[in-house]
């Protein structure tokens, strides 16, 4: 009697562990191919993935930075006062003023605007419609040692809005024709006018006398 236990599988041969031996080698290679090609699949959708995402988010907002101003200690510059409103010059801020052209010094009595001139007796002119004389009485005095002529020719004015103006020699003959052209004795003192025909409300900055002499407001 055989004493092996019944029922026992017998014995495998050798060709039958070497059968199974290259089946499972198989079973490892098909599997590793299986999953580098599943990697290589899914690796183009990942990275499709995240650029998706990178390129949907919002780029970050950049803050403003604010407008800087200068210091109060810092002196302001064309641009800082550009458009800026002109000071006001009123006629009048001329009264007391004072020149020289020549030897000659010039004394700003009284000065005001007004639409009609006259001389007192038998000149008078009226200004144009929307137009204002603007009349500088002045006291000159030779203080010279020799006879010497007042001339106007070459009075400018500058207004506050940067326009210049010549005097009126018409106007001004009309209310001071007997002082004009006489000489002034050494030591003598004159009455005369310089007068401007000008838009109303036309206001002067500083007015230069026989291209010469400076008036400028009084402060």
């Amino acid at each position: 009697m055989d004493p092996r236990a019944p029922n026992r599988p017998p014995p495998s041969t050798p060709r039958h562990r070497l059968t199974f031996l290259v089946a499972a080698v198989l079973a490892v290679l098909v599997a590793a191919a299986g999953g580098t090609a599943l990697a290589f699949t899914l690796s183009p959708l990942w990275t499709q993935s995240s650029q998706v995402v990178q390129e949907s988010a919002p780029p970050p907002e950049e803050q403003a930075e604010p407008p800087t101003r200068p210091s109060a200690s810092e002196p302001a510059t064309d641009t800082d006062t550009a458009g800026a409103v002109p000071e006001s010059v009123p006629p009048e801020a001329y009264t007391g003023s004072s020149t020289r052209v020549g030897t000659l010094l010039l004394q700003v009595e009284r000065c005001y605007t007004d639409t009609h001139i006259t001389d007192g007796f038998a000149f008078e002119d009226d200004a144009p419609e929307g137009m204002e004389f603007h009349i500088y009485r002045l006291t000159v005095t030779n203080e010279g040692n020799a006879p010497t002529t007042f001339d106007t020719e070459g009075t400018t004015g500058t207004t506050t809005d940067g326009r210049t103006l010549h005097n009126d020699q018409d106007a001004e003959f009309t209310v001071a024709w007997d002082y004009f052209w006489d000489d002034i004795e050494p030591g003598a003192s004159v009455t005369s006018y310089v007068l401007f025909t000008a838009p109303t409300g036309t206001e002067f900055t500083e007015v230069l006398v026989s291209g010469e002499g400076l008036l400028e407001p009084d402060e």
